[in-house]
């Protein structure tokens, strides 16, 4: 849409009556159109989605459904703005599809049947602490086999 175009739609949603009724009819409707007009200008600075970007929230969030076990239920949708501003956020810092895959593991590791896990969504994944997740060591499992593995490594280091 054109910006004259803009002005047509906004004088024929808002128009401007001819008689004069004490004034507020058309402040009102002037008012109006110039909402209407900042919204459009508002609206044709918004960059559009690069293929990239677009190709990498859906990678993010197919990966993200797949551990939380979401693939048939309720999904985090690649679609929505707030998922696609976060992992967007995050590839302009320089981060790369495999940060987001290990975030995502280190996370449901250590949140999953906890209280935490709630917050295993991309709004608390991706957002200003996730190179405090990314550097964060992997949480160790609290399965018996691995702790007598790691119990079983330190005591032969020491003989």
């Amino acid at each position: 849409m054109t910006k004259e175009q803009a002005e047509k739609k906004a004088l024929e949603l808002y128009p401007i009556r001819k008689e004069f009724e004490g004034g507020m009819i058309n402040i009102q409707a002037r008012l109006q159109q110039e909402a209407y007009l900042k919204c459009y200008e508002d609206m044709s600075k918004v960059k559009p989605v690069s293929k990239e970007t677009s190709s990498l929230v859906s990678a993010v969030c197919e990966h993200l459904n797949k551990r939380l076990g979401l693939e048939n239920r309720k999904k985090h949708r690649p679609t929505t703005a707030s998922t696609k501003r976060h992992i967007s956020a995050r590839e302009k810092e320089g981060y790369l599809l495999e940060d987001f895959i290990e975030v995502i593991d280190k996370k449901v590791d250590e949140w999953s049947d906890t209280e935490q896990e709630k917050y295993l969504r991309p709004e608390t994944l991706f957002g200003n602490k996730f190179a405090g997740y990314l550097a964060q060591k992997a949480e160790t499992s609290n399965n018996p086999s691995t702790e007598m593995q790691r119990n079983t490594d330190y005591s032969e280091g020491l003989s």
